[in-house]
């Protein structure tokens, strides 16, 4: 069975642009790692392709000694529901307090 791009593209939409999403920081792929930093806004575009592309609103500020090797969709800026994570190409250690600047996040279905 395949699913059409339509379909797909209609499933992110619903699924991620439909709700405020927010992202933050991880330390491994689970949501106990998440950084306390605060979640920041993040908006998607329009679904095109079975794929979304997220720019944050502001950087995420980043404690000195942290590994960054994820980063988490939420619907909540505070608890809320986990949307998706997503696995940092090239995981980021900051030897000093930094900010990451999340520009460009994809989220695919494909």
């Amino acid at each position: 069975m395949s699913i059409t791009t339509k379909v797909l593209n209609s499933m992110l939409e619903n699924g991620i642009r439909s709700f405020d999403t927010y992202v933050t920081a991880l330390t491994e792929a689970d949501i106990s790692s998440e950084i306390l930093t605060g979640r920041k806004v993040i908006n998607f575009s329009e679904a095109s392709a079975g794929s979304i592309i997220g720019d944050s609103e502001e950087d995420l500020v980043i404690s000195e000694g942290t590994t960054i090797t994820h980063l988490a969709v939420f619907d909540s800026q505070e608890d809320g529901e986990l949307l998706c994570i997503v696995e940092l190409e090239n995981p980021e250690t900051f030897s000093n307090e930094g900010s990451l600047s999340v520009q460009q996040l994809k989220i695919s279905l494909v």
